[in-house]
C-alpha cells in the first residue's frame, strides 16, 4: 500500500541521518561505535497500525559506547534539519528528547511520528512474539486483525488509547486481546467477538484488585514489584514495558526539548 511505502521511505531517510551523524561523531572516529543498527519496530512491521499511528525505530550500536553523546548526536543532526542547516529530504519538525531512563528521541518527518529508542531489545522481543503468535493461530491473520479492530474502536470510538494522556498503552490493550483469545475461542471466533467481548468482559473487570496477562487475572499484590523484594525487577520491567508502550497508535507528544551539540558531535555544534 501506499501509506505503508510512504512510511518506509521517511524511515530510511532517518536511518540515513542517524547512521551519518552517528558516522561523523568525533568520540564515534576515536572509539568506535561497531556497526550501527537502525531496526523497525512496533505496528507498523506488524502490520496493525492505525492511519493516525507512530513509527518506532530501534538503534543499536556497541553498548560500551558512550550512550549520552550518541543520543546528543542524533538529536542534533535532526535539529539542524529542521533549522534548515542540513539539506532535507522530508521535513523535520518537533524534535524532542525524553530524557528519562529509556531514553527516547522524538520528532515528526513529513507529518509522520517517529520514536527512537537506543539499545533496548524489548520492542524487538515484543513484535516477534506476536508475529509468531499471528502466525500459529493463523485463520489469515485472525490475531492481527482482531488487535486492528479493537485498537480503531478504542481510538477513534472510546478514546481510551495512549498511555502518554494516562489512557490505555497499545501493549496494554494487546495483552487484553490475547487473553481473550486464549481463554475464549468459541466465542471470540472472529474478530467482531473479540471486540464484543472486550467491550463486555473488561466493563466489569475487578481493576481496583485485578490486572490482566494473556494467561487470566493477575492479583496485584502478586504482580512484579508488588512487595519490597521485588520491586526493583518490577520497575525495570515496567520501564522497558512503558519503552512501547507509551509509543502507542495515537502518538506520543515528546518530553523535554533535546539539546544537540554536547560532546563529540560533528558537523554544527
Amino acid at each position: 500500500p501506499a501509506s505503508l511505502a510512504r512510511r518506509h521511505a521517511v524511515a530510511g531517510y532517518i536511518t540515513q541521518l542517524v547512521k551519518g551523524a552517528l558516522a561523523g561523531a568525533k568520540f564515534a572516529r576515536e572509539g568506535g561505535l561497531g556497526e550501527v543498527l537502525v531496526v523497525p519496530f512496533g505496528s507498523v512491521p506488524l502490520r496493525t497500525y492505525l492511519p493516525d499511528g507512530d513509527n518506532d525505530l530501534a538503534v543499536f550500536f556497541r553498548k560500551d559506547a558512550p550512550m549520552r553523546q550518541a543520543v546528543s548526536c542524533v538529536v542534533e543532526a535532526l535539529q539542524q534539519v529542521q533549522q534548515g542547516d542540513t539539506p532535507s529530504v522530508f521535513p523535520v519538525q518537533d524534535v524532542f528528547l525524553v530524557n528519562a531512563e529509556v531514553v527516547v528521541v522524538k520528532c515528526v518527518v513529513d507529518q509522520l511520528m517517529f520514536d527512537l529508542s537506543f539499545n533496548t531489545m524489548s520492542g524487538l522481543r515484543t513484535l516477534t512474539f506476536l508475529e509468531e503468535l499471528d502466525q500459529t493461530v493463523g485463520r489469515d491473520h485472525f490475531v492481527k486483525r482482531s488487535i486492528v479492530l479493537v485498537k480503531a474502536w478504542c481510538y477513534y470510538e472510546g478514546r481510551l488509547l495512549g498511555a502518554h494522556h494516562g489512557l490505555i498503552s497499545t501493549y496494554a490493550l494487546e495483552t487484553m486481546v490475547l487473553f481473550i483469545v486464549n481463554s475464549r475461542p468459541l466465542e471470540a471466533s472472529t474478530p467482531l467477538g473479540v471486540l464484543r467481548l472486550v467491550l463486555r468482559l473488561y466493563a466489569e473487570w475487578r481493576w481496583d484488585l485485578e490486572g490482566v496477562s494473556i494467561r487470566g487475572p493477575v492479583p496485584l499484590e502478586k504482580r512484579p514489584g508488588a512487595d519490597g523484594e521485588g520491586q526493583q525487577a518490577g520497575e525495570q520491567a515496567g520501564q522497558q514495558g512503558e519503552e512501547g508502550a507509551d509509543k502507542g497508535d495515537g502518538g506520543d507528544e515528546g518530553g523535554g526539548q533535546g539539546r544537540g551539540g554536547e560532546q563529540g558531535c560533528g558537523g554544527k555544534g
